[in-house]
């Protein structure tokens, strides 16, 4: 249960801190939520994905 609320956290984190500030990059959107710069990315399409 704790992993799917991290993920949950990752993917709102993903969309919160663009609205906050467009001009984020995914390194520094990686670095503001201490995840890696694969995982911004992932999650990123993940989302994407479904629209």
């Amino acid at each position: 249960m704790n992993r799917i609320k991290r993920q949950e956290d990752t993917h709102f984190g993903v969309l919160k801190h663009p609205q906050e500030n467009p001009e984020i990059s995914q390194r520094e959107l990686a670095k503001a939520l201490g995840i890696g710069l694969g995982g911004v990315n992932y999650c990123l399409k993940a989302l994407i994905e479904k629209g």
